[in-house]
């Protein structure tokens, strides 16, 4: 069970498909009389509940009653702005993200429609700021999802046209150039290593080459008046598997070359 502020998560497992929704019962039964203690009530209407599985082909659980009354199953929902789906590869989420992303994109372009438009800095603080945080919220989770050929390809249409009007660049310029130019990592390689970096602030361990590297800076666990205060200002030193390397040479002739080495 986890719970923020009026929003309460529980995740029921069992190894009989007949059993399962039996102790759901039980746990929506017992979740009530406890808020009826409380003086607490639980909205049916809001209630969702979701079997997780990957089969094709779906098996048939009995009803999940709360309060007297049937709750649907649902095949995905949302936690914590985490859209979660029954196979748990949160492509849902992923497409989720690149609409809102879009959405918020043109919305504020749409501020300077009537001049030429805004200038390359404007548009690189807006991607950083804006478009960034949107897509990768939630990066430890939905890294799974940017194994997929198709996601990947639309992330990288969604950040092409960004990165186009960025750099002022025509629109067969390739995605590779123009993102290298206008400093927009790719979107799936900076998804896999924000998860990355998380994981290793969180386990204080760095997986590479099948080996747990630690990370180089440790938290006080444990408060002391003894202890004096440290002050870093820097991040801990993480390097992941993918790391992303931009160049480019502007000429009196135009852009030289760009490229990514990873």
């Amino acid at each position: 069970m986890q719970a923020y502020a009026d929003d309460i998560a529980i995740i029921v497992s069992s190894k009989c498909q007949t059993y399962l929704p039996i102790k759901i019962n039980n746990v929506l039964k017992l979740a009530y009389e406890w808020g009826a203690k409380c003086k607490l009530t639980f909205s049916e209407a809001k209630t969702q509940v979701m079997f997780v599985t990957r089969r094709i082909n779906r098996p048939i659980y009995s009803p999940v009653i709360m309060n007297g009354i049937e709750i649907k199953p649902v095949e995905q929902m949302k936690i914590l702005g985490v859209i979660f789906d029954h196979r748990l590869d949160y492509r849902p989420h992923i497409h989720y993200a690149v609409s809102k992303a879009v959405k918020v994109y043109r919305a504020v372009n749409s501020i300077a429609r009537k001049t030429y438009g805004l200038g390359p800095r404007v548009l690189q603080l807006i991607h950083h700021c804006i478009i960034e945080p949107i897509i990768t919220y939630g990066a430890v989770v939905t890294r799974r999802a940017v194994q997929y050929q198709h996601v990947i390809k639309e992330l990288r249409q969604m950040l092409k046209p960004m990165a186009q009007k960025a750099t002022m660049a025509y629109r067969t310029a390739p995605i590779i150039a123009t993102s290298a130019i206008a400093d927009f990592p790719l979107i799936d390689l900076l998804i896999n290593y924000r998860a990355t970096v998380v994981n290793a602030r969180v386990t204080k361990l760095y997986s590479h080459l099948d080996s747990d590297i630690p990370v180089d800076i440790e938290e006080v666990r444990e408060t002391s008046a003894d202890v004096r205060i440290n002050f870093i200002l820097r991040e801990p030193a993480v390097f992941p598997p993918i790391r992303i390397f931009m160049k480019s040479i502007l000429t009196n002739h135009g852009i030289g070359t760009a490229f990514y080495g990873l």
